[in-house]
C-alpha cells in the first residue's frame, strides 16, 4: 500500500511514496541534515491504505538527532608545540591587507 513521507526540519525520506506488495518488503532512506546546533525530533509513519486491523495497519517510530559543530582535521602542516598543539605560522599582515 502507499507509503508517503514529507520533509520535516532536519529530516528527509526517500522515496516519498512507495507501494509495498503483500508479503514483500521495501527499503526507505531517512536523511538527517541538521540546520542548527539543536535537538531534532520527527515521527516516521507508514500506514496500510484501507487497513482495518488497528494492530497491523500502521508502523510508527520516533526519530531523534542532534546537530553538532563540524569537526576539522588538519592534515598539513604537521608541526606541533611541546604540549602537542598544532603550530600554524602566518606571515605578518597589516590590518586591512591580505596575504596569500
Amino acid at each position: 500500500e502507499p507509503l508517503t513521507g514529507s520533509s520535516v526540519e532536519g529530516y528527509d525520506v526517500e522515496p516519498k511514496q512507495l507501494v509495498i506488495p503483500p508479503h514483500e518488503h521495501r527499503y526507505v532512506t531517512i536523511f538527517f541534515a541538521p540546520t542548527a546546533m539543536d535537538a531534532f525530533k520527527a515521527l516516521f509513519e507508514a500506514t496500510v491504505e484501507d487497513g482495518t486491523e488497528k494492530t497491523t495497519n500502521r508502523l510508527a517510530f520516533d526519530l531523534f538527532g542532534e546537530g553538532t559543530l563540524p569537526h576539522v582535521t588538519v592534515v598539513e602542516p604537521t608541526a606541533r608545540d611541546d604540549a602537542g598543539g598544532l603550530v600554524l605560522t602566518y606571515p605578518r599582515t597589516l590590518v586591512g591587507k591580505r596575504a596569500t
